[in-house]
Order: structure tokens, then C-alpha cells, then sequence
């Protein structure tokens, strides 16, 4: 989206649609098409690149929140990236795993990093006792 529309609403408002998008994401069905994750992607950045800091501790939550689930939808990257040590741009993982690392370190949310270690183990034994 154009950031126009962003600019324009009150710190409130945006970080109401970025819960909005969250809530979205943690309900999303896992066969969303590669259209519907940028959208969801190019809103967040959108949306992220036009907060003001200092940022309140409750709109920090909610940030943090949009980062485990970015982490989440990010993890076929981490396990590509720790498998090959390659990735794919185009795969929709890449996008979320940069807004992951856009809040880990923009927002300086830098103990978000250690739970890439532990979310990916966690997910791997997910897939490995199918």
C-alpha cells in the first residue's frame, strides 16, 4: 500500500489494524496463496515503517505479538537458511522472517532472536512426529 494512508492515521489507529492483521494471521488457513501473504506482508511494513517511538508499553506487546507470529510464518526460511544456508525472495517465509528481524531490531526487541533457536527446534519436532 501506498504509505499515504498510513501517514494519515493517529499512532491509535495503526496500531488497531496492526492487531487486526495479527488476529488475521493467527487464524489464517495454512494454504493462503502467495498473493494474500504479500498483502498481509506489504501491510505490516507499511504499517511498521510509520510508528513513532517512543512506543507505549501496550502497543510494545502487541509488537512483540506480531513478531512471534512472524517468526512463525517465517520458520520454512529459518530451516532453509539452516539446511542450504540459501533462501528463496519470492517464498512469502522470506517476508515474514524480515518483518521478524525488522521488530527484533528496529524496535530493539533484540531477546525476540533467541526464541528463533527455540521456535525452530520446536517446529522441526512438530514435523518430524508426522
Amino acid at each position: 500500500p501506498d504509505l499515504a494512508f498510513p501517514l494519515s492515521l493517529t499512532q491509535a489507529h495503526l496500531f488497531g489494524i496492526i492487531e487486526h492483521l495479527v488476529e488475521v494471521l493467527g487464524r489464517r488457513d495454512q494454504h493462503v496463496n502467495k498473493h494474500g501473504d504479500r498483502v498481509y506482508t506489504g501491510w505490516l511494513f507499511s504499517l511498521f515503517s510509520v510508528i513513532e517511538k517512543p512506543i507505549p508499553m501496550d502497543y510494545m506487546s502487541l509488537l512483540r505479538t506480531a513478531g512471534r507470529k512472524c517468526l512463525e510464518l517465517g520458520y520454512p526460511t529459518i530451516h532453509r537458511l539452516n539446511s542450504s544456508g540459501s533462501h528463496d525472495e519470492a517464498d512469502a517465509s522470506f517476508h515474514y522472517f524480515v518483518l521478524f528481524l525488522l521488530i527484533c531490531h528496529y524496535f530493539q526487541q533484540y531477546d525476540l532472536l533467541e526464541e528463533v533457536d527455540a521456535t525452530s527446534l520446536q517446529l522441526q519436532s512438530l514435523s518430524l512426529s508426522r
